[in-house]
């Protein structure tokens, strides 16, 4: 629980402590399910942070703590989604939104499971589909995570209302002001509608949060539709992230 607690934080910094106590969760316990559970979320936030020194290896060791977790308990809801964003981030958007499906049969009153769902649909370019879901995960879980709240706004910057998408965007960074995540999402948001000066505020913050944030590969891509990787990628350029190394 409390590796849980501190990696939802979303940031570098964070999700190294959550790593360290889900280890130490394992060694009181070698067949705790939970456990591998949360170490497998930390390598895949290493992805989504954009910190990975090998994506390629964090997504397999991400997939293989999934499936021990799974091993140990089939039912556990939260393994499938680590498994489920797997999918996700390898670009294999079908298995990913049928992982969604399968944990919403598991796991139908699960604000996270709902919440998995809808970020595969988002990612997959059916971003009506992911805001139902999404909207869903917050009438389940009243004390609503940040990751719920960044995932709507950037579902309505895909759909292009800017106005939505900032209030999502803000919402989140409010509930949790070191969530990279919400950062970088609230940072496009503001760029996409056309206030700048908020967007460079928030570039700065964001580079403080993780000085290594960048634009395009090695991070990588993260929607099917290449002209949304396209416009994400143009969008925080203009709000002043630097591009990636290309080494």
């Amino acid at each position: 629980m409390q590796a849980a607690e501190v990696g939802r934080r979303l940031n570098p910094e964070d999700n190294l402590k959550a790593r360290r106590i889900a280890e130490e969760a394992i060694a009181l316990d070698p067949n705790y399910a939970s456990a591998y559970r949360e170490l497998g979320a930390t390598h895949l936030r290493e992805v989504w942070l954009r910190i990975a020194k090998s994506p390629k290896e964090s997504l397999e060791r991400a997939a293989e703590s999934a499936k021990k977790a799974l091993m140990l308990d089939e039912s556990l809801p939260p393994a499938h989604t680590v498994l489920g964003q797997v999918y996700l981030l390898s670009r294999q958007f079908d298995k990913a939104i049928a992982q969604g499906e399968r944990v919403i049969e598991v796991d139908p009153n699960g604000a996270e499971s709902h919440w998995y769902l809808g970020t595969a649909l988002l990612f997959s370019g059916r971003p009506k589909e992911a805001v139902q879901s999404l909207e869903k995960a917050i009438r389940l879980n009243p004390f609503t995570p940040s990751h719920y709240l960044h995932m709507v706004a950037l579902s309505y910057w895909y759909l292009e209302q800017h106005e939505e998408a900032i209030k999502w965007g803000e919402r989140a960074v409010e509930r949790s002001p070191h969530d990279q995540l919400s950062n970088a999402v609230l940072t496009m948001c503001y760029s996409s509608g056309g206030r700048g000066e908020e967007a460079q505020a928030q570039t700065a913050k964001l580079l403080k949060i993780n000085p290594k944030y960048c634009v395009g590969r090695p991070a990588g891509d993260r929607f099917k539709e290449p002209e949304a990787n396209e416009r994400y990628n143009s969008t925080l350029r203009k709000a002043g992230i630097p591009d990636c190394p290309s080494n």
